[in-house]
C-alpha cells in the first residue's frame, strides 16, 4: 500500500479510461506512484554514463499544498 507523500495517510489506488493512478482522501488530489517512479529512475540511472567533474543532477520534489 502506498502513502501520501504529503500528509502520510493511506492512498486509494482508482482506475479511470485504462490508466491506474493513486488518490488521497484527505488532500483530494491525485498523487503519483512515487514507487513506480523510484524503480524507472534507477533503470535510467544505470543507463547513464556516471557524471565526473563539476557535472550535479538536479533533484526533483512532488508539489504539496
Amino acid at each position: 500500500m502506498s502513502n501520501c507523500p504529503c500528509c502520510g495517510n493511506a492512498l486509494l489506488r482508482h482506475a479511470r479510461h485504462g490508466t491506474v493512478y493513486w488518490f488521497c482522501q484527505s488532500c483530494w488530489a491525485e498523487m503519483p506512484n512515487l514507487d513506480l517512479m523510484q524503480i524507472i529512475n534507477a533503470r535510467r540511472q544505470l543507463r547513464q554514463p556516471v557524471p565526473t567533474g563539476g557535472e550535479r543532477k538536479e533533484l526533483v520534489e512532488v508539489g504539496c499544498n
